[in-house]
């Protein structure tokens, strides 16, 4: 999850106006092949939340300035935004889970995809596992993959 700014907030509030619904910022760019395989999941899921959710496309390279503004860094980015804020962002091609995530962290409704809370927590642990056996055995390497995990 994201917390922007306020520039991010004034470009927010100038793209998706003051209509009071939360919305979508989808970053493209047309010679961005993942940009065309993710846009008609966009538009279904868009279209299964209208009313609910708005949703803006940005051009990348016709909007550089909003682009950098949300430090976009690849394309397609989708961010979430709520009450004037960056809430949640999925870069790259995703399939349909995670553009509804997306839409669903957007409304108030999820986190905007990511790893959950319990796979989190497993992964913590797991790591945490490793690194003690790996302190215990002297293993370094062991040590060095648990911290990474």
């Amino acid at each position: 999850m994201t917390n922007s700014g306020s520039a991010t907030r004034s470009t927010l509030e100038e793209l998706l106006g003051d209509q009071g619904l939360p919305g979508v910022v989808v970053v493209t760019a047309p010679h961005c092949p993942h940009c065309r395989t993710v846009a008609p999941i966009v538009a279904r899921v868009a279209a299964a939340n209208e009313g609910r959710v708005q949703v803006v496309e940005v051009d990348a390279s016709q909007m550089p300035e909003q682009a950098r503004a949300f430090k976009v860094r690849g394309t397609p980015t989708l961010l979430a935004a709520r009450d004037g804020v960056v809430v949640a962002r999925h870069v790259g091609a995703g399939g349909t889970a995670e553009v509804e995530g997306v839409f669903a962290a957007a409304a108030g409704e999820g986190t905007g995809g990511g790893i959950g809370t319990t796979n989190r927590r497993l992964r913590t642990l797991a790591g945490a596992a490793l690194l003690a056996i790996a302190l215990f055995a002297g293993n370094w390497l062991l040590a060095t993959i648990g911290v990474a995990f």
